[in-house]
């Protein structure tokens, strides 16, 4: 509730047990006004009234309202708004405002300053500002004003940045701190007006200037770039030359400052609609190997997203705007720098990602025995989620699925073995090496669950892990070498399946010596008869499907690129119909061929037998 306060012309707000009465800003402005005089006035030669510069005839955008808010442009119908409003306090008096086009400013240590319309720190989309407490440590950064044509912008992170409108100069340094405003204003007759110089700004219309300035402690000099917003282009000085940088520093900085944009131009929601449905269509194909970024399903909720944006438009007076624009840059700023790894847009361009994986290692190769080679099969599945340095999120979330349900089997199994094994040590009769076998089967039973279990305990909320967390698993060994770090995990995550054929293998040899053993001759000939069709019969199914599936590829897909891959065909399969259609169509020319000589031959003799006709008539 809001209640007058007669003496100081106030409004105190009460809530409950709580009671917010707005702080005093003469304090604040005092300071500015302290600090502002130790710096030149800036002076500002064209007219106070923001100019964005209109979009090239090749760009189709959605404008803004306009609005006639006292505190300068806005997206929409009082959508700047100040969060705090005060009336007039005593002993300060209202500044007459300039209705030239030319203004000057100095702020002089006498003078008692008021809130200039022109300087009213204001934000087009994020949270309000509010007044703080004199005992707040923000008291004095969040409560100054801000110099002329300077505007502060909240991002949706709640990182803050500042545009000034004349300039078209973005910086997320405080320029509310003089040294930093000068030297902000230094740079920008310095380099941005040699930019300007090189480059005709005719040439690129909305160029904006972006500066950030190092630590004041720092040696490092600024770094500054320039975004042509038309062309979507990002330009830096080398020199005197101006080079261009990669297109997705173009997307990035939307990202970073999308919070001042007025306007949307057609050719970005372009843009973000043909890579959804490129990669949509992709994924819906199933083509698994394709190099776009994002599964099905965060494609489907990207688009859903922009919908529910653009479908506010209207109702929000293009308020939404910002958001709509900070959306695509984000998608499109993954989906660029997939492109420009796999040259997008060049002769050399890619359809498929990287999937050739290295050659095993001799430490592969060497605990293939003791391991049964399980190792070999979860090192090539790690691998495919990592391929030359780049980790693929979708698979690798997937992966950790697959492992999830392999050690929940191996678990169950391993129990089935640890019961089996009691029951026989109940048997009366066996000798030690039967009890030796069955425990040490036991054994090895009780270590696949032990690890299994661990292993499912760690893996478990990693099935929708971060790219970070992903990147960090896969390379969590990589200081003993980029060829055996993920032998290395692979052998560990390989421990459950490995102790548990250990389990099945010591549980036979029991079974088989308590066979040949504790039983007379005729059936001691026929157990080891039936035991050896049996390991005979294991032998034959295991080298049976020991190459069946294809083996893991060692050079990229197009190397040796067949449409029939594309469409998940086996192309060796299609080797000899190939060479069949060949033939036969090698055939059937040559008889084409025989026909025409025939035919042709047919009608000479006929032309030949009319001539001589007539001339002996």
């Amino acid at each position: 509730m809001a209640t007058p306060d007669a003496q100081n012309g106030t409004i105190s707000f009460s809530c409950g047990s709580f009671r917010f009465v707005p702080t005093d800003m003469s304090a604040a402005r005092a300071e500015w006004n302290r600090l502002a005089n130790n710096m030149p006035a800036l002076e500002e030669t064209f007219s106070d009234r923001d100019q964005h510069l209109a979009p090239s005839d090749g760009a189709s955008v959605a404008p803004l309202a306009s609005t006639s808010s006292q505190t300068g442009t806005g997206v929409g119908k009082e959508s700047e708004r100040s969060s705090v409003k005060t009336a007039p306090q005593k002993g300060i008096e209202k500044e007459a405002t300039s209705t030239t086009d030319t203004t000057i400013r100095r702020a002089k240590p006498t003078e008692q300053w008021t809130t200039h319309p022109e300087m009213v720190t204001r934000t087009v989309i994020g949270p309000p500002e509010f007044f703080y407490s004199k005992d707040n440590s923000f008291y004095l950064s969040e409560t100054r004003v801000l110099p002329k044509f300077w505007t502060k912008h909240v991002h949706f992170s709640g990182k803050v940045y500042f545009h000034h409108r004349r300039f078209n100069l973005i910086t997320p340094n405080d320029i509310r701190e003089p040294l930093i405003l000068q030297n902000i204003e230094r740079i920008r007759k310095q380099e941005i007006s040699k930019f300007i110089k090189v480059v005709n700004p005719k040439d690129l219309p909305s160029c904006e200037h972006i500066v950030m300035l190092p630590r004041l402690d720092s040696s490092d000099t600024a770094d500054i770039y320039h975004v042509a917003i038309n062309s979507r282009r990002v330009l830096r000085m080398d020199g005197d030359n101006v080079v261009e940088q990669a297109k997705e520093l173009f997307w990035r900085h939307l990202e970073l400052y999308p919070m001042h944009n007025h306007f949307l131009p057609w050719d970005y929601e372009v843009e973000f609609l043909n890579a959804i449905t490129f990669g949509a269509n992709e994924r819906i194909r199933d083509f698994r190997n394709t190099p776009f970024p994002f599964v099905d399903r965060q494609c489907e909720r990207f688009l859903r997203i922009y919908q529910d944006l653009k479908d506010r438009l209207e109702s929000t007076e293009n308020a939404v705007i910002p958001a709509i624009v900070w959306h695509i840059a984000r998608v499109m700023a993954e989906v660029e720098k997939s492109r420009t790894q796999y040259h997008w847009g060049t002769p050399e361009n890619r359809i498929y990602r990287n999937v050739a994986i290295p050659e095993p290692s001799r430490l592969e190769m060497i605990l293939t025995l003791p391991l049964f080679g399980a190792h070999s099969m979860y090192r090539t599945r790690l691998q495919g989620t990592r391929v030359k340095g780049a980790v693929y999120l979708p698979d690798f979330r997937k992966l950790m699925q697959q492992f999830l349900d392999e050690w929940a089997d191996s678990n169950l199994l391993a129990t089935v073995f640890v019961s089996a094994n009691v029951a026989f040590l109940a048997v009366p009769g066996i000798d030690a090496l039967q009890k030796t076998a069955s425990l040490a089967s036991s054994l090895f039973a009780m270590m696949s669950i032990t690890v299994g279990v661990h292993h499912v305990w760690r893996h478990r909320s990693k099935v929708d892990a971060l790219y970070q967390d992903a990147e960090s698993y896969l390379y969590h060994v990589r200081r003993l070498g980029e060829h055996i770090d993920l032998t290395i995990t692979a052998c560990f995550l390989s421990l459950p399946v490995v102790s548990l054929l250990w389990s099945v293998l010591c549980f036979t040899i029991a079974i088989a010596a308590f066979c040949i053993q504790s039983t007379n001759i005729s059936s001691k000939i026929i157990l080891v008869t039936l035991l050896s069709l049996l390991g005979f019969f294991a032998s034959v199914t295991l080298l049976f499907f020991w190459h069946i599936w294809r083996s893991p590829r060692h050079n990229e897909i197009e190397e040796d690129f067949n449409m029939d891959t594309r469409l998940n065909v086996d192309p060796l399969k299609g080797l000899p119909k190939a060479e069949m259609a060949v033939k036969n169509l090698i055939k059937s020319l040559k008889m084409r061929t025989s026909g025409q000589r025939r035919e042709t031959g047919k009608k000479k003799e006929q032309a030949t037998r009319d001539g001589l006709s007539n001339n002996i008539s």
